[in-house]
């Protein structure tokens, strides 16, 4: 399940007749829906306490603040996207393009980190740093490649 605070975000749900999906706007804005990636305030309006029941993929927007329950989706950049308040994803949750958070992101469990660069504290990301065997490697090169990567000031 999903459940967030959302605000400028278009949301795909994939759904069929054999597993359809119930879309609850829980509380504030309206959402609106249709079966195309181009959704918008003049599509299908789904009103606050209001559930539906979809049966094949649908997209849905929100023009303002607005909470919604979803269950097996993926989030796809459509305009900013915004949250104003917890998100709790008990399935997967795709970003497309790039997720940003402007406050704390908590991490519960492992980090996977797939990517080829990492930066931290507003370091640009860099490439991984190949050192040499532990025997070999000179604490100077050590602090470079901490500090490259913006681990050391």
């Amino acid at each position: 399940m999903f459940r967030a605070t959302v605000g400028r975000i278009a949301i795909f749900i994939d759904a069929s007749a054999e597993f359809p999906k119930e879309v609850l706007n829980a509380a504030g804005g309206d959402i609106f829906h249709k079966n195309a990636e181009d959704v918008d305030s003049g599509d299908t309006k789904l009103a606050v306490g209001e559930t539906v029941v979809i049966t094949e993929g649908t997209w849905f927007v929100s023009t303002t603040s607005a909470e919604g329950v979803f269950r097996e989706l993926k989030i796809g950049r459509f305009q900013d996207v915004a949250a104003a308040g917890d998100i709790t994803a008990g399935d997967d949750v795709t970003v497309g393009d790039k997720l940003i958070v402007n406050g704390e992101a908590e991490l519960n469990g492992d980090l996977n980190h797939d990517g080829a660069k990492v930066g931290f504290f507003g370091t640009a990301p860099v490439a991984r740093k190949n050192l040499k065997p532990a025997a070999e490697v000179t604490a100077k090169e050590i602090a470079e490649a901490l500090e490259a990567y913006g681990l050391t000031e």
